[in-house]
């Protein structure tokens, strides 16, 4: 079923004009694949691949004559939360048309209506009876339509016992419009709502969680252990914000030798 939604003042004015006058963009630099890319959200084929990190989100790209291939992670307490959906913010990731001004579709995850997140870990996006939604912008709205099925996307939520959650997906070519050589696309999320706020707040110490590696290596950092007399383990600075990020993917030419 189609569905619309209203976008907000401050979305709607970064849509309409160029994001590069607004903000500029950061650079993913894609590499193509030295052997086949398996998408199944455990990111075991991206150890070499450079990382864009940005507010505590971790972006890495391949692509090859055919698929570009992605991987989003969190790279810190606030991205992990933001990314598991136990922040209960809506996320999407734009694909902006060849103008570089107008955003054309994007792959959108809903976390907004989900409930306390305190109750279970989630694994899978099926454990909050969610699956990725295409949306399209139609002047002030954007609709909801059917997932591609040439759109590969798997997640993994997991943020127990130092992992991280991670989004990896295959995207066809022709279906993302370039500049020469580049992509130009917005990672754009709602706010942390003040009842989602006071809930996380509220939540134990978390594990200790490493850097944007595949499992079993990496970087591991410790998050601190709350407040004096067993106080929450979070703060203010750890809780996700409203992002709007402008990233250009540039495309590898040729496979690498």
């Amino acid at each position: 079923m189609k569905k619309t939604r209203w976008l907000s003042a401050i979305v709607l004015v970064s849509a309409v004009l160029p994001a590069y006058a607004l903000f500029g963009r950061d650079k993913i630099a894609s590499l193509w694949p030295s052997s086949p890319v398996v998408i199944d959200g455990r990111a075991m084929e991206w150890s070499d691949m450079p990382l864009l990190d940005e507010d505590g989100v971790g972006f890495r790209a391949m692509n090859d004559s055919t698929n570009l291939y992605l991987l989003i992670g969190g790279t810190a307490n606030d991205g992990r939360l933001l990314l598991s959906g136990k922040s209960g913010q809506n996320i999407t990731l734009w694909f902006l048309k060849s103008d570089g001004k107008t955003r054309d579709w994007g792959i959108d995850l809903d976390f907004s209506q989900e409930d306390d997140p305190t109750v279970a870990s989630p694994t899978k996006l099926s454990d909050w009876g969610l699956a990725p939604e295409r949306v399209i912008q139609q002047g002030l709205e954007v609709s909801t339509t059917t997932f591609p099925a040439e759109i590969d996307f798997q997640a993994d939520l997991s943020s127990q016992r130092g992992r991280q959650p991670l989004y990896e997906m295959r995207i066809p070519l022709t279906m993302i419009e370039h500049k020469g050589r580049s992509i130009d696309a917005d990672f754009v999320t709602t706010d942390i709502t003040y009842e989602r706020r006071a809930q996380l707040l509220s939540l134990p110490p978390p594990q200790s969680a490493r850097t944007m590696t595949p499992e079993g290596g990496g970087h591991h950092h410790h998050a601190g252990g709350g407040a004096p007399g067993g106080g929450s383990a979070e703060s203010t600075a750890d809780l996700p914000k409203r992002l709007n990020l402008h990233l250009v993917i540039g495309l590898a030419k040729e496979p690498r030798h």
